[in-house]
């Protein structure tokens, strides 16, 4: 759905978010922010972003845990204390899965750099 979305935006736009998701490894809080903090694939957004923009901890990546600005502001506590052990262990099962069953877009980013 996301792959299909940016594929129907403008060159430019398409441009945009392909850039953006290649930051997003390097600590952006979410390839889709455009430069004002808007989700510039909202009408697309994943299930995650519509229900709860929930705080996600990637284990890979130990030093933030992410969370949509648009849901918590800086200084904002996340006081779950079973975040961190319960997304390593969704994290390590689904790189179990993904390793299984081989490509694919699994992530917002992934879906933004499919290129036709």
């Amino acid at each position: 759905m996301i792959t299909n979305h940016v594929k129907s935006l403008p060159n430019e736009e398409q441009k945009i978010l392909r850039e953006n998701a290649k930051h997003y490894v390097e600590g952006s809080p979410c390839p889709a922010l455009g430069k004002d903090g808007e989700c510039t694939i909202y009408e697309a957004r994943p299930v995650i972003c519509r229900r709860f923009g929930m705080p996600i901890y990637d284990y890979k990546n130990p030093d933030k845990i992410y969370a949509c600005d648009l849901n918590f502001k800086d200084g904002d506590e996340i006081t779950d204390t079973l975040l961190i052990p319960n997304q390593t262990d969704i994290g390590k099962k689904w790189d179990a899965v993904k390793a299984e069953f081989g490509e694919g877009s699994t992530t917002i980013a992934e879906a933004i750099a499919v290129r036709e």
